[in-house]
């Protein structure tokens, strides 16, 4: 019998060829596997630090699980594909256990780790199964290695030719079926969260996280999206933070050092800037940005309120004579690291910043400040209880001569700021592990922060300094709470008449969830709170002078909401059936199953729905276009006795329009 020279007769070890086969298959598997988060993020993870940190420990996951392979190998078990599958499915169970218990959690959106996971899996498997054929399974890998290298590189240090997408959806509501538009690639991305956007005119302005400044605006009539960037800089020095943050590890760009930042310990991308809000007073125009700012000779770093004045043509000509001031700073000055420095494995908490600007009239400025985790369980500081510092508190800033004082305290990170034309003030704040707060900030109140919450330590079922858990007694209670955590962002009052319905509710952003939080309020008292799917992690929200909302995003995109208008199927849907179905993919259920791909479906079949009355099961045979005509026209007709109590749809203009729509999805 021939033996393949690769392997010794016993199938047990490799032999220096085999060896050297399965070295080369997972260093270009590492590579793939690095390579595929940047893809999706537009940033190498060579160039700059890179804020998708789930990446790097899947990463390392998978090459403990070849390690590991390798040392079954050598004591002479023979390393199949479904070993190398389940070795390699068992580690990464493991990694994720220690995404659930690390604090801070490590970042990396959903899709990008599920990604990683399967992947992991395919190629370690395909790496131990697929010897006998190495040289054209290595070739197609290292192909395709170089083809992710050629995109990520290219895009790193390529020339910077955007080509803006527009796409287009419908999403349905309680009262509204809204038209989102959203615009990717209209400003290039950057790995700095955060930023934000403010009206200026009929336009809107928008700060990126790492300081770019742009104005974008929707032609009267038409409709069409245009943006152009502005010669100015919100100056927050990223730059002088990143080389004296990581000294060693700085790579010389702008937003950030190389990956050895991580090991460091130093989030680069967290400092960032926070909100920018103008202030129009005639023709003359006033910008201020909120921002984090390194003091190089001290070694520490404050937030800054800056401003730059002058007329709103000069300003939106990109006039060189305009200059930033600085309007407040806080204090104390923190140092990284030292006795009274935050913790060492997260020595800058840069993400609770805070940050949001609104004003309460013409010469008065609020700023909201997160504590930058010093809570006083892992740090002798507690921030947010301490009169003395301006971190964990809302500042009020008197234009005037530039004095300040706390308005509130107790807060943990409030990311969202609205102050109502009455002079009414809203505030969103991120809490623990659960617990985002919706807080009506009331003059001189002690919101509690850290020594109540209704959250809890992350990895914990309790929160350290709170007396009786679950409670928030002997301080300001919230409005509202979110357990679990939804990851607030900004909020904002619907002011205008396009969602008349709408007039009068908070709309809250959120990050984690990905949604908007619709909240309904009587009295100060929330009635309900309703969630609105938007599939991206929402920064910051406005509502337009003609009443649309505009969101901002962590993939520096620009969504806009309206109410849908027209007769078309997916309005149609959206308005007739979207409050119990959803058409994305048959698999994505709400109170109804998902309905895409229904024509020429069985009846009551729709992938991982439970929810089917009796009355439907029975009913025999395929959803063919006659049978839902004749069942959206009188769902009781047809099927007597099914869940649905909707009414149907009488116009059959109506109804042959929504099944068009509905036969144009697909399932998957």
């Amino acid at each position: 019998m021939q033996i393949e020279p690769s392997l010794n007769p016993s199938g047990a070890a490799p032999t220096r060829r085999g060896l050297g086969f399965l070295l080369a298959w997972h260093v270009l598997a590492l590579a793939l596997l690095l390579l595929l988060p940047e893809v999706k993020s537009h940033v190498a993870f060579w160039a700059a630090d890179n804020p998708e940190h789930a990446a790097s420990v899947l990463a390392a996951a998978y090459l403990a699980g070849v390690l590991l392979l390798l040392v079954i190998r050598s004591i002479g078990r023979p390393v199949g594909a479904l070993l190398a599958a389940n070795v390699t499915f068992s580690v990464f169970c493991l990694t994720f256990l220690y995404f659930l218990m690390s604090k801070p959690a490590p970042v990396g959106s959903r899709s990008m780790i599920l990604a990683m996971f399967g992947t992991a899996i395919v190629l370690a498997s395909l790496g131990f199964g697929l010897r006998r054929f190495k040289m054209p399974v290595l070739t197609l890998l290292a192909l395709a290695v170089a083809a992710l290298l050629g995109i990520v590189g290219y895009r790193a240090y390529g020339p910077q030719h955007l080509h803006m997408v527009r796409t287009e959806s419908n999403i349905s509501t309680a009262f509204y079926t809204l038209h989102a538009v959203t615009y990717r690639d209209s400003i290039p991305g950057t790995e700095v969260r955060g930023g934000g956007i403010s009206l200026i005119g009929d336009q809107y302005l928008l700060a990126t996280g790492d300081g770019r400044i742009y104005v974008f605006q929707w032609q009267k009539g038409n409709d069409a999206f245009s943006i152009k960037q502005l010669p100015y800089t919100v100056p927050a020095n990223i730059q002088d933070f990143a080389v004296d943050a990581n000294p060693e590890g700085y790579a010389g760009k702008p937003t950030g050092g190389d990956a050895s930042d991580r090991l460091q310990g130093v989030q680069t991308w967290q400092f960032r800037v926070a909100d920018v809000r103008v202030q129009e007073q005639g023709d003359n125009v006033r910008i201020f940005a909120s921002h984090h700012f390194w003091k190089r000779a001290q070694k520490c770093f404050v937030v800054r309120v800056s401003s730059l004045s002058g007329t709103r043509e000069a300003f939106l000509a990109g006039d060189p004579s305009l200059h930033w001031e600085t309007v407040f700073e806080a204090t104390p000055c923190v140092s990284l690291r030292g006795e009274n420095s935050v913790h060492e494995n997260n020595p800058f908490a840069g993400m609770e910043v805070g940050g949001r600007l609104g004003f309460l009239g013409d010469q008065r400025l609020m700023l909201t400040l997160g504590d930058h985790d010093f809570t006083g369980v892992e740090t002798k500081q507690m921030f947010s209880q301490d009169p003395k510092v301006s971190y964990g508190k809302t500042i009020l800033i008197h234009l005037e001569d530039g004095t300040s004082e706390i308005y509130s305290m107790g807060h943990r990170n409030p990311q969202g700021l609205y102050i109502t034309p009455e002079g009414a003030i809203w505030s969103t704040e991120h809490g623990p592990q659960g617990g985002d707060e919706l807080n009506f900030i009331v003059r001189g109140a002690n919101y509690g922060w850290p020594l109540v919450t209704y959250g809890t330590d992350y990895g914990s079922a309790a929160w350290p300094l709170n007396r009786v858990q679950g409670r928030h007694d002997g301080y300001q209670q919230p409005t509202f709470v979110w357990v679990p955590s939804i990851g607030v962002s900004n909020l904002v009052r619907i002011e205008q008449d396009r969602f008349p319905v709408w007039k009068g509710d908070l709309m809250v952003g959120s990050l984690h969830g990905h949604a908007l939080f619709r909240i309904r309020l009587l009295d100060q008292r929330v009635v309900y709170s309703e969630p609105i799917e938007i599939g991206e992690r929402i920064r910051d929200i406005i509502e337009g002078r003609d009443g649309r909302l505009v969101l901002w995003t962590d993939t520096s995109s620009i969504i806009s909401l309206t109410p849908a208008e027209g007769t078309g199927g997916a309005v149609l849907f959206g308005t007739a059936c979207g409050g119990c179905h959803k058409a994305i993919d048959g698999m994505t259920h709400a109170y109804g199953p998902d309905l895409a791909g229904i024509v020429g479906r069985p009846v009551a079949s729709a992938t991982g729905f439970q929810g089917y009355s009796p009355a439907l099961k029975a009913l025999q045979g395929k959803w063919t276009k006659e049978k839902l005509d004749a069942f959206l026209k009188s769902p009781q007709g047809v099927v007597p006795g099914t869940a649905m109590t909707f009414q149907g749809v009488s116009d059959p203009a109506q109804r042959a329009a929504i099944i068009d729509y509905l036969a144009g999805t697909q399932h998957y």
